[in-house]
């Protein structure tokens, strides 16, 4: 690993969840991580975006790191439904490769789900397509037209989601539950022993429906330890 910026806690500023709350955040840069060097990060709560890692460091431990140990993975009977509404959508795992589609995707979700404008092909190839480590993106196609991606980080033990995308239109399949479906899917067949879906946060309502996925293991931020969670009711997020 080459450290590109030694790691430093931000100043305080509004969180992007409770404006009424404040957020401080631990990061850092860093390049070239090997995949056993993204498993320590992994397992210490970190997030990766591009060669920025980061993770909380708020006073109200409500952004909550979880993992998946997919062996053991089972979906659920609502979860079932979802894949059987999706049995019509192709899955492949691959390299990073970028698209126009892709960018057109991205554009159309941050638009339709965060009211946000639009993004060039720079900026965007600068986010997702700079990794600093071992990476991968998940394609979703109907019809053989490309309606959703993934982009993944890799590590010697598990699979870490750094953001998803879906074309507008998609809602009613619960296309984000499909998505972590089948990257839990690719993981299991790959021989990883964990997905790590990002933070979960349990009253928020655009990152709460992570806690379907059971069994879970989340991370006490107090300890550095990982344990297993409770189960969560998925009915209200299909």
């Amino acid at each position: 690993m080459i450290e590109l910026y030694p790691k430093t806690v931000s100043q305080p500023s509004p969180c992007p969840y409770f404006p009424e709350r404040v957020c401080r955040m631990e990061f850092f840069y860093a390049a070239q991580l090997t995949e056993e060097e993204a498993d320590e990060h992994l397992l210490g709560g970190w997030r990766c975006f591009g060669f920025q890692y980061f993770r909380p460091a708020c006073d109200c431990l409500d952004c909550i790191p979880i993992r998946v140990p997919v062996a053991r993975f089972v979906p659920s009977k609502s979860q079932r439904r979802v894949l059987r509404k999706n049995a019509d959508v192709d899955v492949s795992v691959g390299p990073l490769r970028y698209s126009d589609r892709m960018l057109e995707i991205y554009n159309e979700h941050s638009r339709v789900r965060f009211d946000k404008g639009p993004e060039s092909s720079e900026e965007f190839i600068e986010k997702f397509y700079t990794p600093s480590g071992p990476s991968a993106q998940s394609e979703f196609r109907i019809g053989g037209k490309l309606v959703g991606a993934g982009f993944l980080n890799l590590s010697a033990a598990g699979i870490s989601s750094v953001y998803f995308i879906y074309a507008d239109g998609l809602l009613d399949r619960s296309f984000g539950i499909f998505s972590m479906l089948a990257e839990i899917e690719f993981a299991k067949n790959a021989g990883f022993a964990f997905y790590y879906p990002g933070y979960w946060i349990k009253e928020h309502p655009r990152m709460s429906y992570k806690g379907v996925l059971n069994p879970k293991e989340v991370r006490d931020r107090a300890t550095g330890l990982w344990r297993e969670e409770t189960a969560v009711d998925d009915q209200r997020y299909l």
